[in-house]
């Protein structure tokens, strides 16, 4: 288990401390993350000092570096942005503040499908039970409805872009506090204008709600595929029961291409017959079995709830709505209020740490605080990560800076400096013995041996610096003999060449480099002789 410092620090390093000034946003609180983006509560200035609550998604940092993910990033944007119809989430605008790229989304107060259906099924109410069918089917009727706006959109050029959602779930229909239903994250959407193509191979979406022919990869995928999902949908929502969802995906993918679909009305008497018989059209494996397209499924939802005589719309829907959550809607209605009481002036001038924020490349003149990497899996999060901030007032134009995450640089430096130390230190411990081995402060010339040495007199190769002829006292590093001090000193009996006496020495003092004391020493026998003298 984290400690509480331990969760501050890891908290510190996944994003930007709020509130949090970006262009004419300001980024009040975390609303969750997923792998590709994190998405803030924000406040989006408007004309004449007004304000707007929008949901503000923003690129991870470390894939803003990658194209591919802006491009897919963009791509989702550009298709939901020009998408308006009251069932599907709008997006009122999409671009990037110093590189960090966002896109400014409509705020849905509510819950995603999948937890209302969760929330029915841990409610033993006999009321709800009976109103159950009714609002699986305005629900879904109502997501219909969105996603025919997204199918038939069209081009500036008036022509059909084939769009199709390819990744509706429970978790990606959102039912309002106030009853209505909005299709959200078009992520995964094809388009004629896609800047990015899915892969062969790789399959969008999640599987268990995967028409047969979107798991088959075949090329002809359209609308029908969302249909498809939507009668996954309607029938969860009537069983309160998951469909083809199996331990993993390869068996999930295996019960959709092959098993039986039982009927939502096998042994759930609460289920109507008639609604039972839309959701298998819509579960045809056949493409062309199902309804043609989402606007005639949704007709067909419509009818039922027309037919039953029981008044079931947005109304009803926002009743069971807070009857479910009490507790979620009260809470989202004390931060939706915090946030609109919030000044501007509350997003102080603080300094980030030194290593928080980089020079942006070729823009040496403007500097931004950096909005760090969010969390890359889905979390539900109590409080946002923090990190330091700037003033919106004196920095509302300047980009935000995406950082680094560490400084290797410096751990380089700190290395070689350490080795460098290091040879420094050992070379003044062993220096004589190195000195030796590398030849390093020897007389310009070897002193050659005339006996004894197994040296053949006359015509003998010089031996190398550091080899001594006879004398006592010989030492390693090139000196020999009695008296002689410092290293490079000849001894006494040795002869050099044409000299003739007791501790004659080769022509001229020898003076080396390196030895002895200060790195210089110079010796002579006793009475010693200069050749010819």
């Amino acid at each position: 288990m984290s400690t509480p410092s331990h969760e501050a620090e890891l908290h510190h390093s996944l994003g930007p401390k709020l509130p949090y000034a970006m262009g004419r946003f300001t980024l009040c609180r975390e609303l969750g993350a997923g792998g590709m983006a994190t998405v803030y509560l924000s406040k989006m200035r408007l004309a004449a000092g007004l304000e707007r609550l929008v949901a503000l998604k923003t690129i991870h940092g470390h894939l803003a570096k990658e194209q591919t993910f802006v491009d897919m990033f963009l791509d989702e944007a550009k298709i939901a942005s020009h998408i308006s119809h009251p069932n599907v989430c709008s997006v009122y605008d999409f671009g990037d503040v110093g590189g960090v790229y966002y896109m400014a989304m409509e705020y849905l107060v509510g819950e995603p499908l999948f937890d209302f259906v969760n929330a029915i099924a841990e409610d033993d109410g006999q009321e709800l039970r009976e109103a159950q069918p009714y609002l699986a089917a305005r629900i879904i009727a109502d997501a219909c409805e969105g996603l025919h706006a997204a199918h038939t959109l069209r081009g500036a050029d008036g022509k059909a872009l084939h769009v199709v959602h390819r990744d509706v779930s429970p978790q990606n229909l959102f039912v309002t506090y106030e009853g209505a239903v909005k299709v959200v994250d078009f992520g995964c959407a094809k388009a004629l204008e896609r800047v990015t193509q899915t892969n062969t191979g790789i399959m969008k979406g999640k599987v268990s709600y995967a028409a047969p022919e979107q798991l088959k990869q075949e090329s002809d995928v359209d609308a029908r595929a969302d249909v498809w999902a939507l009668g996954v949908c309607l029938w969860e929502a009537l069983t309160l029961e998951q469909l083809f969802r199996r331990e993993n995906a390869i068996q999930t993918a295996m019960a959709v291409l092959e098993d039986r679909i039982p009927r939502a009305d096998e042994g759930r008497d609460w289920v109507p017959s008639k609604l039972a018989d839309i959701a298998a059209k819509a579960l045809a494996r056949d493409a062309s079995e199902r309804y043609p397209d989402a606007r005639a499924m949704g007709k067909a939802l419509r009818g039922f709830i027309a037919r039953s005589g029981v008044p079931f719309e947005s109304a009803e829907v926002a009743e069971w709505m807070r009857y479910l959550f009490p507790q979620r809607h009260r809470r989202v209605q004390e931060v939706v209020s915090e946030v609109e009481k919030m000044e501007v002036s509350q997003v102080g001038p603080v300094l980030p740490p030194a290593d928080a924020v980089d020079e942006a490349p070729g823009d040496d003149e403007r500097e931004g605080r950096a909005i760090a990497d969010a969390p890359t899996k889905l979390a539900k999060t109590v409080s946002s990560a923090r990190r330091e901030l700037r003033d919106p007032e004196a920095y509302d134009d300047e980009p935000v800076v995406l950082p680094t995450s560490t400084k290797r640089w410096v751990w380089s430096i700190a290395v070689l400096v350490l080795l460098a130390a290091g040879g420094a230190f050992a070379y003044t411990q062993y220096r004589a013995p190195i000195d030796a081995a590398l030849g390093i402060g020897m007389p310009a010339e070897a002193v050659t041996p005339t006996d004894g040495s197994g040296a053949a007199g006359e015509g003998a190769p010089e031996p190398t610096a550091g080899a001594v002829g006879e004398g006592e006292g010989a030492r390693d590093e090139g000196a020999a003999g009695e008296g002689a001090e410092g290293e490079g000193a000849a001894g006494e009996g040795a002869e050099g060449e044409g000299a003739e006496g007791e501790g004659a020495e080769g022509d001229g003092d020898e003076s080396v480099e390196g030895g002895g004391d200060e790195g210089a020493a110079a010796a002579s026998g006793d009475d010693a002789e200069r050749d010819g003298a």
